[in-house]
């Protein structure tokens, strides 16, 4: 048997307007704004407060290889901290070439409470090639992210040999989750 969950919708004016008291629990989604409320069975919707989506903070990643930084220009860079849970997504295109044989790092936006785990998933674009390496992320230092190629034998770094090494417009894109500090 299929069973199908259905939020009560309707537009911010018609919520106003109607003014019900929703049931304990009972979700409430206003259409045109993306906002929704949940009931407690006594309160009328105005009476009501939002329930919010936690609000992602940007920040400026470093991208290095070798220590030289790739200046990557920074499409997005999004995280969020709940409980200490750091979660987000970038994606950065590199301005400047990397040094081949060694490893790329890409800054934390807080630090984490350890190092060595493996935080995250997403892409390598090669440019020059159009190639795309599926790639895990993990916290090189509990500032850095670092990342490794899957499928591969090794246990070196994206940027370490045999691996890839940046060059101008490379595109690196992860999601992340991890402890902080």
């Amino acid at each position: 048997m299929t069973a199908q969950i259905q939020v009560r919708r309707d537009t911010a004016a018609a919520w106003t307007s109607a003014n019900p008291v929703l049931k304990a629990g009972e979700l409430g989604y206003e259409t045109d704004t993306g906002n929704y409320k949940m009931g407690d069975g006594a309160a009328v919707w105005t009476a009501l407060g939002y329930n919010a989506q936690p609000t992602m903070a940007t920040y400026t990643p470093v991208w290095t290889q070798n220590l030289s930084d790739i200046d990557p220009t920074v499409n997005y860079a999004k995280y969020t901290v709940e409980n200490k849970i750091v979660s987000g997504s970038i994606k950065l295109t590199a301005v400047n070439a990397g040094t081949a044989g060694y490893e790329i790092l890409v800054t934390t936006p807080v630090a984490a409470s350890v190092s060595g785990l493996i935080v995250g998933t997403g892409w390598f674009l090669d440019k020059s090639t159009g190639d795309q390496y599926k790639v895990v992320a993990y916290l090189s230092t509990a500032n850095a992210f670092a990342f490794v190629q899957t499928g591969t034998q090794t246990s070196t770094g994206i940027g370490v040999d045999p691996n890839l090494a940046v060059a101008a417009n490379d595109v690196i894109n992860f999601k992340f989750e991890y402890e902080a500090a």
